[in-house]
């Protein structure tokens, strides 16, 4: 089982994908975090990108659990990791090795082209959204409580998501069967439930199981 949850920045799309996952005890993965942990070693490194993405080894470095999430998460990074992500190589490697993953377990993959690329037949596609005041708050209190000013949300957030709506390839966008979910005004329980609830609605999840979730 595959489920994908895309979305812009801030919209609340790791949050859900780990709350799933300790409601159903699937394996999450965020994407985002892939690309950022490519993001942080090619900042630190002295090539160019191309030369850069052939020295690694991928799959041992996305298994790495030494990276440090205030790095991996300023402002600087997030950016770096916007642009890198618009080059066929970058894409490619977190594709496949999302991919890799998913021919061994259920999973349950959070990203801005989930739905639409990755796992164009995934069980479950959702598409998170919220309104651009909200995420901008929620964004602004992720930064200031790793010790960022908030001087560069603006230029952060939305430039970011105008970047990667626009970007040709997988730019970021819903899925044409996925369900949008506003939650600007919803608790993450309110979002989860609907959540399970599809899934229920949709045979995902079956009945002994579904007795056991106690929502």
């Amino acid at each position: 089982m595959i489920i994908a949850i895309d979305g812009p920045t801030a919209s609340g799309k790791s949050r859900l994908g780990k709350n799933l996952s300790d409601k159903l005890k699937i394996d999450f993965v965020d994407s985002g975090k892939l690309y950022r942990i490519i993001a942080y070693l090619y900042k630190n490194s002295n090539s160019n990108l191309n030369k850069f993405l052939k020295s690694k080894n991928w799959d041992e470095e996305f298994k790495r659990d030494d990276f440090n999430d205030d790095d991996l998460y300023s402002p600087e990074v997030s950016d770096i990791s916007s642009k890198i992500s618009t080059n066929k190589e970058v894409r490619k490697i977190v594709t496949d090795y999302l991919r890799k993953l998913a021919k061994k377990n259920n999973l349950i993959v959070a990203g801005r082209d989930i739905g639409t690329v990755v796992f164009k037949n995934a069980d479950l596609k959702i598409f998170l959204t919220a309104e651009e005041n909200e995420r901008e708050k929620r964004r602004l209190k992720q930064l200031l409580e790793k010790g960022y000013s908030d001087d560069k949300i603006d230029r952060e957030l939305f430039i970011r998501d105008k970047r990667d709506s626009r970007r040709k390839i997988a730019p970021l966008k819903p899925a044409k069967d996925a369900i949008i979910i506003d939650n600007t005004n919803l608790k993450k329980e309110e979002t989860l439930n609907i959540v399970l609830n599809e899934m229920k609605r949709r045979g995902i999840i079956w009945r002994k199981f579904w007795e056991k979730l106690s929502i």
